[in-house]
């Protein structure tokens, strides 16, 4: 059940992700980076966001003029994500 939520929660933030920029002619162009899996280095889950071990797996990184970012995080026995929220922080307007 937990990778079934875990795989819709990345699926929803994948389909989220807008990596589009504005070209000449008012064109938009999609830009895709791929990277064979594991050759990202995993973090351990901060204390502040979790509690046992955890691993994070980075999926994607912020790219302007996105403000998305994903991970897939992996539970150890007991583990269990802390309270805490993730608050939208605004990009200054032009």
């Amino acid at each position: 059940m937990k990778v079934l939520v875990s795989t819709l929660l990345l699926l929803f933030l994948l389909s989220a992700a807008n990596a589009q920029t504005n070209q000449p002619g008012g064109k938009q162009m999609q830009n895709i980076a791929i990277a064979r899996s594991g050759s990202q280095p995993s973090s351990q889950g901060q204390a502040e966001y979790f509690t046992g071990s955890v691993r994070v797996d980075p999926l994607f990184s912020v790219e302007q003029p996105s403000s998305m970012a994903g991970a897939r995080v992996t539970f150890e026995p007991g583990a269990r994500t802390a309270w805490h929220t993730h608050p939208f922080w605004a990009r200054p307007s032009s």
